[in-house]
């Protein structure tokens, strides 16, 4: 992959945490309208690696007749400030990009209103943000890693019991407190057989290939407000929460 990209790669920091979101930002030609280009963004929790992992996705086209969607040009401005190099010309393009996108309305979602992207980082108030969209009578929390005191928090804005709570996560490292707040579901890392034509020789060998958890989901339903969700970089840990540069795209 990096043979593909290798030139656009620019090192990022985030202080004492990690630089995680998984943001694209593309530009392609519209095929019935020559001259035209259009975007597509993609919030993903997929890295760029060839791994085969269960990863969430939002992809949101630019649709003149759609909706705006509210952040998307911040964040991707935002991103400039990570750049270790202040003088890389990654600077001048994220706000040449942030400046492009300020007037791009997209398709919306079937079934989803108020839809908003965030980028968020230790000290931001977009975190604050995004965590309060996370309450509701019923809870449904979906991470491949967990800490004790964020599951704690998300358990204590819900405000219900264990009955409509749930976990869905990996089955390493799941704090013993997890089990009295949510019913616990671990997905297993495991081998699936190959299916398609693309890798004929490890679909003849019987050879599969290893999947496991790496979607970041939060799900929150309440009779006033409907469901809201969050798919995000960000896991259910203080880290992702108050560390990290991650993403989020709300709905």
């Amino acid at each position: 992959l990096l043979k593909l990209v290798g030139d656009a790669v620019v090192p990022c920091s985030a202080g004492d945490g990690s630089f995680h979101p998984k943001l694209l930002v593309l530009l392609f030609d519209a095929i019935d309208e020559p001259g035209k280009r259009l975007f597509r963004i993609v919030v993903a929790t997929r890295n760029l690696t060839t791994d085969n992992s269960w990863d969430s996705v939002v992809v949101l086209d630019e649709a003149p007749s759609g909706v705006h969607i509210p952040g998307l040009a911040d964040a991707i401005g935002g991103l400039a400030q990570f750049v270790n190099d202040p003088s890389h010309p990654a600077v001048a393009q994220c706000a040449q990009m942030s400046d492009a996108l300020k007037g791009v309305r997209f398709q919306p979602l079937q079934g989803v209103a108020d839809l908003q992207l965030l980028l968020f980082h230790g000290g931001s108030k977009h975190a604050q943000e995004v965590l309060k969209k996370i309450e509701g009578e019923e809870l449904l929390v979906i991470s491949p890693f967990v800490r004790q005191g964020f599951l704690d928090r998300l358990a204590a804005q819900a405000g219900i019991d264990k009955a409509h709570r749930w976990l869905v996560t990996r089955p390493v490292d799941v704090p013993d407190s997890a089990f009295l707040n949510y019913q616990v579901f671990k997905i297993a890392d495991a081998a699936v057989p190959v299916r398609d034509m693309a890798h004929p020789q490890e679909a003849q060998s019987g050879q599969g290939r290893l999947v496991g958890l790496h979607a970041k989901i939060y799900l929150a339903s309440s009779r006033k407000a409907g469901t809201r969700f969050v798919v995000t970089s960000a896991n259910a840990t203080p880290s992702g929460w108050t560390r990290n540069v991650e993403v989020a795209v709300t709905g």
